[in-house]
């Protein structure tokens, strides 16, 4: 069913603005599978075998999107529905979630897609506010923009969905062109060890033009106050290239690469631009400013 998503214009592809202020080459709209009532049927019913293994006295909806879903869900299911509105009335109990109380019952925050996760951490503290026990979220969609990560950091809460957008993607595949799953800039990929490098860099290229590529060896920096930082220096210059001449290998001449990973010197810089199309020594600089200033004027050739 999903395909169909496509064909009735729910997912669209091109340039869109996203309430986050974020730019996106794709738009999920929920609100349209509303007006289509197989489609409607068919995400309704995933949403409830989504929450089927969840524990949860009160179904709660995200204003708007989350609304629809909640209240068919909650009827579903025979559990109490409420919503939370984007903001307090200035009348009235000027409560903030409206419908079934909270107050100290499990409750299940639904919402239609998860893009930062800004709405669902808001509704998350509304719940709070009013009392009730935020047991975990779902969405029918997490379009995998930290969303996720960011609820559980800030809320300490679980974010259940129905689908990833990289599954949602893979099963419209072959019913879109070319052009809507690739994009006209560099793919950023990070290689450490282990990694089946092959397939990322088969994945890389099938999303967008061209690679940004260097290397990561964690070792504990005490110069940075994270804890582990990556290998920096002369090996990472050394596993840096043998690294750069494998992807080249995998990808041909005509993919542009720009490398990035301990250069200090001129002979450096020019080994690697036989490789890659670019170099950046901006990292270098965090630490080494006045040397990698100089390094980049005794190479005014390649600079």
């Amino acid at each position: 069913m999903i395909e169909k998503f496509v064909e009735r214009g729910i997912l669209k592809f091109g340039r869109f603005k996203l309430s986050s202020g974020l730019e996106s080459p794709f738009y999920v709209d929920l609100r349209g599978v509303l007006g289509e009532a197989d489609l409607f049927r068919w995400v309704v019913e995933r949403y409830r075998e989504a929450a089927a293994g969840l524990d949860f006295d009160v179904v709660v909806g995200v204003a708007t999107g989350g609304i629809p879903y909640a209240s068919v869900l909650g009827y579903l299911m025979g559990k109490p529905i409420g919503y939370v509105r984007p903001e307090a009335k200035g009348y009235g109990t000027g409560r903030l979630v409206e419908g079934a109380d909270v107050t100290g019952r499990g409750v299940l925050v639904v919402d239609d897609v998860l893009t930062t996760g800004r709405s669902v951490s808001g509704a998350l503290h509304a719940v709070r506010s009013a009392g009730g026990v935020a047991t975990g979220v779902l969405v029918f969609l997490d379009r995998e923009q930290c969303g996720a990560a960011k609820v559980k950091a800030e809320a300490g809460v679980e974010v259940y969905s129905v689908y990833k957008m990289r599954d949602v993607l893979e099963v419209v595949k072959p019913h879109i062109a070319e052009e809507h799953y690739r994009v006209d800039l560099p793919i950023f990929i990070k290689i450490g060890p282990g990694t089946n490098m092959p397939l990322v860099v088969k994945a890389a290229r099938r999303m967008g033009w061209g690679l940004v590529v260097t290397n990561t060896f964690p070792v504990e920096d005490r110069r940075i106050s994270v804890g582990r930082g990556g290998l920096s220096g002369l090996l990472v210059y050394k596993y840096g290239v043998r690294m750069l001449g494998r992807i080249r290998g995998l990808v041909g001449p005509d993919t542009p690469i720009i490398y990035s990973g301990g250069l200090f010197t001129c002979s450096q810089l020019r080994k690697v631009l036989k490789l890659a199309n670019a170099a950046e020594v901006l990292t270098s600089i965090l630490y080494f400013t006045p040397f990698v200033l100089k390094l980049l004027n005794q190479c005014p050739d390649i600079v």
